[in-house]
């Protein structure tokens, strides 16, 4: 850069030289904006000049729109011209080297300096691009999928920038809208973008732009990581997709908070309760404080390391509830709420905060009070156990504590308690003589493979139905050198149960 002034400071002659190879309109421009800003002038004239050499001339004449003695400083210009003409590939390789170091830096500029679309690089800038290339870098290393969540640009906290990056091919929007739209979002925009490295690897950006269905301003402190891990769990089919995911937006519900509110619906349904799945979703997520307060009373009620004294925090959390419950003006919604309410106070126990290798097992049982619960279809057992997961639903319906019964396999996914029920009074008239009660279990299997994979379907049957005795085990004491003992972290609202005779029945 060199520059002149004439002798009035009414003007500025700029040459700047760039290489040949470099230079075109668009860095002209930005050489331009940069000279008009530090020199706080107006570009009345620009010639360029390219020859043989290997540098391109550019000629800027200048008007000084100051009244005042002109000052500038050439170094801290051409510095400024420089970072402003860095091509895309410079920053890049600029900022990798920034945050990872000069060498892991230059290793991943060698793998992703020539691998993103001219697409990508104009509506991406370097920073975004490093951030980019950490997910996809987690992507192939768990050759999984990934995802990332932030606010758009712009100062709008309702609008989101939700990214998925696939190494395994594209992501059918057909299967990726469902689940975004049951956890409550409006997909505004998608855009796809194709990352090839130099091994001839593959991954895939798929750029959404979100806002709430109530275009509500978002917290992402909040609820980032619920979301996130939400998501993951329902693209692994670990949780279902289904309305009551709006919860992690609504409420910021864990995915496993969903799965047991999903888990009571889902019972309360089997009761042959009158309102569907899908109106119960919609109430729930109209009321999030009363849902995050549901939860509260759950973990006073059952969490092993829950510090206060649990009958009056049940209290407080209780009047709490039904002073919000006095501001819901439908009478259905009113019934609904106190529904799960009634359930979460009837339930005695529940390996919800049991876990399986330091992690939170994959399947939910609870065991309910059936003389508690509202509206239950006679003859009423003494208890049953319900167990949920994505792949089962089960239910084991005792007279009494002392009963004896066989485990189904039953195909009425929607009513099979009602099959169940009526077995157990069967099964009361046929050990009238052994026992003055009966019981009687059943599972359904919500993942069936296809029929001519008769190997796969048993698999399947018995992998539910271990799953449905591990569950009632999960809740029944033992008895080891004829003392009691409970399963751990278990709390227990009932006296001791140490009684469960099941068997493998027809079918």
């Amino acid at each position: 850069l060199f520059i002149r002034p004439d002798k009035f400071a009414r003007f500025v002659t700029c040459l700047v030289y760039v290489p040949r190879d470099r230079y075109d309109s668009e860095l002209r421009k930005k050489i331009g904006n940069v000279l008009e800003k530090d020199l706080n002038g107006k570009i009345t004239n620009w010639q360029s000049q390219l020859g043989e050499l290997a540098f391109a001339r550019i000629h800027f004449s200048i008007r000084i729109l100051q009244k005042q003695s002109l000052s500038y400083d050439v170094k801290a210009i051409e510095n400024n011209l420089s970072e402003a003409t860095l091509t895309w590939r410079d920053s890049l390789q600029k900022t990798l080297f920034k945050f990872k170091g000069e060498e892991k830096g230059l290793q991943l500029f060698e793998k992703y300096g020539l691998s993103f679309s001219k697409g990508y690089q104009e509506k991406f800038t370097a920073q975004k691009a490093v951030l980019d290339i950490n997910e996809i870098e987690s992507a192939f290393s768990t050759s999984g999928l990934k995802a990332s969540l932030d606010y758009a640009d712009g100062e709008e906290r309702s609008k989101l920038k939700f990214k998925i990056y696939s190494v395994e091919g594209p992501v059918s929007l057909s299967n990726i809208l469902p689940v975004l739209e049951n956890m409550n979002m409006r997909v505004l925009s998608e855009l796809p973008f194709l990352v090839t490295l130099p091994s001839n690897k593959k991954a895939w950006i798929h750029d959404f732009e979100l806002e709430t269905r109530e275009r509500d301003e978002v917290d992402l402190e909040h609820i980032r990581e619920n979301f996130l891990t939400g998501f993951n769990r329902i693209w692994q089919n670990e949780v279902e997709n289904d309305g009551f995911n709006r919860l992690i937006v609504r409420a910021n519900f864990t995915w496993r908070e969903c799965q047991l509110i999903r888990a009571y619906a889902k019972y309360l349904r089997q009761l042959q309760v009158t309102f569907s799945q899908a109106y119960m979703e919609e109430v729930l997520a109209n009321h999030p404080l009363i849902c995050r307060m549901l939860i509260q009373l759950y973990t006073f009620q059952f969490c092993p390391d829950c510090k206060e004294e649990r009958d009056s925090a049940r209290n407080e959390i209780l009047k709490r509830i039904f002073s919000h419950l006095e501001n819901v003006m439908n009478l259905d919604e009113d019934r609904i709420l106190r529904k799960f309410i009634n359930m979460v106070m009837s339930t005695l126990r529940t390996n919800y905060y049991q876990l399986e290798n330091d992690l939170p097992k994959s399947y939910l049982s609870f065991k309910i009070n059936c003389k508690e619960i509202d509206e239950m279809p006679l003859p009423r057992p003494l208890y049953e156990i319900f167990v949920y997961s994505p792949r089962v639903e089960a239910i084991h319906l005792r007279g009494g504590k002392v009963a004896r019964g066989g485990i189904r396999w039953s195909d009425r996914r929607e009513d099979f308690r009602t099959e169940v029920l009526g077995l157990m009074k069967a099964q009361t008239v046929k050990n009238a003589v052994i026992v003055p009660v009966g019981s009687k279990g059943g599972f359904v299997l919500k993942q069936l493979p296809t029929p001519e994979d008769r190997e796969a379907l048993k698999q399947e049957v018995i992998f539910c139905y271990k799953t449905m005795i591990c569950g009632l085990l999960d809740l029944t004491d033992n008895i080891v050198d004829k003392d009691i003992v409970s399963p751990p972290n278990l709390i227990k609202r009932d006296d001791d149960d140490p009684y469960l005779v099941v068997a493998a029945d027809k079918g």
